[in-house]
C-alpha cells in the first residue's frame, strides 16, 4: 500500500490496524457488538490522524470492519467516481442489490473502472457483475447451508476473496489520490 512521495504519517498506523482485521472484508454489515473493538480502535486512529477523517479512505476503513452508517454518511452525497463506487459497494454489503447496481451505473469514470480492474489480483468480477454474483449466491438458499456465499467459487477465487480484492483496489486508488 506504499504511497509515493506523499507525507502520509498516518499510513503506518492504518496498516497496523488493518493487519489486525480478519483476512476478508465482511460480505454483510456486522452488528455493533461484533465490531466493538475494531470500532473503538478505528475511532482512536481517526482522532490521532485527522487527515483521514471525512475522506473516502475513512469510508473504506468503516466498510472494512462491516460498519455501514459512518461509511454511508461519507459517500451519500457523491454522485460519481470513487464515491459512487464505494456507495455501490456498501449497498451490496447491505443486500440492497438493485441500489448497489444503481450506484455502480453512476460511476461514469472508465479510468477508475480500469484502475480497479488492474488492481484485482486475479482479474475477477467487480462492480455490478460481483453484485449480481452476490445476489445469486444469496438467493440460492439451499446451497447457502452447505456452501456459505463467502466460500462460493467464482472462477479461481471465492466470492469473499473477490470482494476483499475489490475493497483493496478501491483503497489503493483512494490512497493514491490523498
Amino acid at each position: 500500500m506504499n504511497a509515493s512521495n506523499k507525507n502520509h504519517s498516518w499510513l503506518a498506523p492504518v496498516e497496523t490496524w488493518l493487519a489486525k482485521q480478519s483476512s476478508q472484508v465482511p460480505l454483510r454489515f456486522l452488528a455493533p457488538e461484533t465490531t466493538g473493538s475494531a470500532r473503538s480502535e478505528l475511532k482512536d486512529l481517526l482522532k490521532k490522524h485527522p487527515a483521514i477523517r471525512g475522506s473516502f479512505l475513512e469510508a473504506l476503513l468503516w466498510l472494512r470492519i462491516g460498519c455501514m452508517e459512518p461509511a454511508h454518511s461519507l459517500v451519500q452525497d457523491s454522485t460519481e467516481g470513487l464515491g459512487a463506487y464505494i456507495h455501490g459497494f456498501l449497498h451490496r454489503m447491505e443486500g440492497d442489490y438493485w441500489n448497489a447496481n444503481y450506484w455502480f451505473r453512476r460511476i461514469r469514470d472508465p479510468k477508475l473502472l480500469q484502475d480497479i480492474a488492474e488492481n484485482l489480483t486475479n482479474q475477477g468480477l467487480f462492480a455490478a457483475d460481483l453484485t449480481d454474483a452476490c445476489e445469486q449466491a444469496s438467493n440460492a438458499k439451499n446451497s447457502l447451508v452447505k456452501n456459505p456465499p463467502e466460500n462460493q467459487s467464482l472462477g479461481n477465487q471465492s466470492l469473499g476473496n473477490q470482494i476483499t480484492d475489490e475493497w483493496l483496489a478501491m483503497f489503493k486508488i483512494a490512497l493514491a489520490s490523498t
